[in-house]
């Protein structure tokens, strides 16, 4: 599973095309594919991406246009540019080499998410707690993950945090608003990585 993050000098841009470049050209990089391969995977004409790509008109590309790009490659899309809702974690730098390297023949790609709903309380993940994401690592049943579950008609993606029960995406949870099955497909949902650690600040720690 290739995951895609965005890059950290596209804050420092002002403009949204060269933000959006930024963006595609790390896909195209990291996926190992041509425009045109992408372009025809995400049912567009190679012309016109090849046109963003290379002219000066200062144009940009349609949110729709974006989360077809993304999901062509399996990559996630821009959180600033798509309006990425992060209504279930936000996102959380930290050192990497605080965490062991978990066993994997790949080298792991880490990222991590605070944790911001309650989708998971029954499985010990509370507001606040941060879970961090191995998006290299192929998920199994039983295993929780993050996923993003895409709205075409919006232009814009969801990520959320749920145990992965194939074919469905459950939570832990007794909100009544979590608690619906999110069904698997390849148009809707992609997979992005396993949570593989947990981390809970001291002020959450639970009083003795």
């Amino acid at each position: 599973m290739l995951a895609v993050a965005t890059h950290a000098i596209a804050i420092a841009m002002t403009s949204p095309r060269e933000r959006q470049l930024v963006w595609l050209r790390g896909v195209l990089d990291r996926s190992g594919l041509k425009p045109s391969q992408l372009a025809t995977r995400a049912g567009m004409t190679a012309p016109n991406l090849y046109k963003f790509l290379d002219d000066d008109s200062g144009r940009t590309l349609r949110k729709e246009t974006i989360v077809k790009l993304a999901r062509a490659a399996n990559a996630p899309p821009p959180d600033d540019l798509v309006g990425l809702a992060e209504n279930e974690g936000r996102r959380f730098d930290y050192d990497p080499r605080l965490f062991a390297t978990p066993d994997n023949a790949e080298e792991p790609r880490i990222v991590s998410f605070e944790i911001t709903s309650d989708a998971l309380r029954l499985a010990g993940f509370e507001p606040g707690d941060i879970a961090v994401v191995d998006t290299r690592r192929a998920p199994e049943p039983g295993q929780i993950v993050m996923a993003q579950v895409y709205d075409l008609r919006l232009g814009s993606a969801d990520t959320v945090f749920r145990y992965f029960e194939p074919p469905y995406l459950v939570s832990a949870s007794t909100e009544p608003d979590a608690r619906k099955p999110i069904l698997i497909d390849s148009q809707t949902v992609a997979l992005r990585g396993v949570v593989i650690r947990q981390l809970r600040s001291r002020e959450l720690a639970p009083q003795e």
